[in-house]
């Protein structure tokens, strides 16, 4: 049994990055005990006079659900080793009968009514993380005592394993913090108006948020050639853009030569100049990764007319849908007298509605309110009307 432990431990690691593993792992150690039962449970402590912790399963091997179930809605509530388990030190392992006396127990309705139907009498847990209120427990119930040898046995496997079992959640834990940063930094990418690239030293491309994504369907400007790799639509911007990407990702490696540049490129379809940065990702240098995105293009489009989102501009101050319909006409370059003719109403309503878009905005003139639209609106807020 001491033989599997090995295995058992790479496949600790392995849930550590890919939580549907869990359920496997505590197949596994379930599967060293003779009718074994293991569950990974967390423990938040608790000022309710009702109950010393809240108590919630993280994970589990295979177990009827029905007991689950049950022990989710109203068992976890009886359970009398919860509260001794409180006090367990990190890295300790106990019998059950260490914690509650086997007498004691069996005067309890979570043994009479969920531990003996099904022939669940003893048990080895372990406490492997502390944080905050919360700690993160092992344990492994099974049908009959055991003899103290095996029992000794058994609880320096548990013993040997909780520094991985910590971590694994530690690892874990990072791993869901970093994907929690990307997701956030995503969306945040995706309401700029300014189109962000993210490429590797050849101009491959890993990420491109919504404004880029856009350029790049296009194909006017920019496009992704049948190799995969950003590329302008004129060969001799093509080249420069390579170059300054090149030179972003060589200054992870030398930090003595300049970062990428600018440039400007060409847009076929309105022969407008794209503004196109190119700068590096970072200095740090993952350790042994092959795609981590060396380059960082940045590039600014001509700003349309009209180009203030209306919902964003509703959600921002408090605006209702007539008022940021004027609010974005006045930042496009329109008179009070035009936009009341667009809107088919007279021009004393729309004098009217100004004046409710200036207190929400707190602003007091005309030009006042279009310096702060165009201000606080363009990076977040380039999306049509009918969004």
């Amino acid at each position: 049994m001491a033989d599997d432990l090995p295995d058992l431990i790479a496949r600790i690691y392995d849930a550590a990055l890919d939580h549907g593993l869990w359920d496997s792992v505590l197949n596994d150690l379930a599967g060293m005990f003779a009718d074994g039962h293991a569950s990974l449970y967390l423990l938040h402590e608790s000022d309710d006079a009702e109950t010393t912790a809240f108590e919630a399963l993280a994970a589990t091997s295979r177990w009827d659900t029905a007991f689950l179930d049950s022990y989710a809605q109203h068992f976890w509530r009886l359970n009398p080793w919860s509260e001794r388990v409180l006090s367990r030190a990190v890295g300790e392992v106990t019998v059950s009968d260490m914690l509650v006396p086997r007498g004691t127990l069996e005067r309890t309705e979570f043994y009479s009514d969920w531990l003996r139907p099904q022939q669940l009498l003893s048990g080895i847990g372990g406490t492997f993380l502390r944080r905050g209120g919360v700690s993160a427990h092992i344990s492994v119930l099974h049908a009959e005592p055991m003899a103290a040898q095996e029992t000794e046995r058994l609880a320096g496997m548990m013993r040997r394993l909780l520094p991985h079992f910590a971590r694994a959640a530690q690892i874990h834990q990072r791993l869901g913090d970093v994907v929690t940063q990307r997701d956030a930094l995503e969306t945040g990418l995706d309401r700029l108006s300014i189109g962000v690239i993210l490429t590797d030293p050849t101009g491959r491309v890993s990420f491109s948020n919504r404004a880029a994504e856009a350029l790049l369907r296009a194909g006017t400007a920019l496009r992704i050639d049948q190799r995969g790799l950003i590329c302008a639509t004129q060969p001799g911007e093509t080249a420069k853009l390579r170059q300054l990407i090149a030179s972003a990702s060589i200054i992870l490696d030398d930090p003595r030569l300049e970062p990428g540049g600018g440039l400007t490129l060409t847009d076929s379809a309105g022969g407008d100049q794209l503004a196109v940065l190119v700068s590096p990702v970072s200095r740090n240098r993952p350790l042994l990764s092959l795609t981590a995105p060396k380059a960082a293009i940045f590039i600014a489009a001509p700003a349309p007319a009209n180009q203030l989102s209306q919902p964003e501009l509703r959600r921002l101050y408090g605006l209702t849908a007539t008022e940021a319909r004027i609010a974005g006409e006045l930042a496009a370059g329109l008179s009070l007298k035009e936009i009341a003719t667009r809107l088919d109403v007279s021009y004393e309503t729309i004098r009217n509605h100004l004046k409710k878009i200036f207190i929400k905005t707190r602003t007091n003139r005309q030009s006042e309110l279009v310096r702060l639209l165009l201000r606080n609106l363009p990076a977040i807020g380039n999306r049509t009307a009918a969004e």
